[in-house]
């Protein structure tokens, strides 16, 4: 599991944008994002969905937003080759007031033919 950890300092929109990059071929995930308390196994909010219309990975987190303070977000993520073994990256952005103010990123490889890749990343807000 990946572990990041970023600062609430927007004043108005906090927003999570997911990218999934494949290199040297594309590469097809699905993903669970889930927004939690640390009091409770229930999610606040859940979203399901994949990496072929990239125009609904992104995220706002509800306001007021100080209440998102010690808040996480989980990300379940299961990645695929589509034609060729290949190399992928998942990375995600932290727009705060429409400026991006973190990007972290994780890496992989997946084969052809081969199960897929499960890649579980947790986001830790302060």
């Amino acid at each position: 599991m990946a572990v990041f950890n970023f600062k609430i300092k927007a004043q108005n929109t906090i927003k999570i944008k997911l990218n999934y990059f494949g290199n040297p071929a594309p590469v097809i995930a699905t993903y669970l994002y889930r927004l939690k308390t640390k009091d409770s196994n229930k999610s606040v909010e859940e979203f399901s969905g994949d990496n072929q219309n990239s125009d609904d990975d992104i995220f706002s987190l509800p306001v007021p937003l100080s209440e998102n303070k010690n808040k996480y977000i989980i990300i379940s993520n299961e990645i695929s080759a589509f034609n060729a073994n290949s190399g992928y990256s998942i990375q995600i952005e932290i727009i705060q007031d429409d400026v991006v103010t973190d990007t972290f990123e994780d890496k992989g490889e997946v084969v052809l033919n081969e199960p897929s890749h499960g890649k579980t990343i947790l986001i830790r807000m302060e």
